[in-house]
């Protein structure tokens, strides 16, 4: 929803910003950190990144740093509950 909204395509900070908006991420959530000192939301929207990476919903031949939906994940709609793909073909 988020690289979505941010035209399909945008950078990780971007990305990072928009996923904080969209799920109102307090600055206490966005404080807490692992051993490593690495943020646990951070961390969590990495691990998720490369989830969808995995499933093909992203372009594994975007630059290093950017985001971009793939002709899969332009289709797929994704919420807190449920994926549906969306009924037109891909190209």
């Amino acid at each position: 929803m988020a690289l979505r909204e941010l035209g399909g395509s945008a950078g990780t900070q971007d990305v990072y910003d928009k996923i904080i908006e969209l799920y109102e991420v307090s600055e206490e959530e966005l404080s807490q950190k692992h051993r490593s000192g690495i943020s646990v939301i951070i961390n969590d929207i990495d691990w998720a990144k490369n989830y969808l990476g995995y499933e093909g919903f992203l372009d594994s031949n975007s630059p290093r740093g950017i985001w971009t939906l793939s002709k899969l994940g332009e289709r797929i709609i994704i919420t807190d509950k449920s994926i549906v793909l969306a009924k037109r073909d891909i190209q």
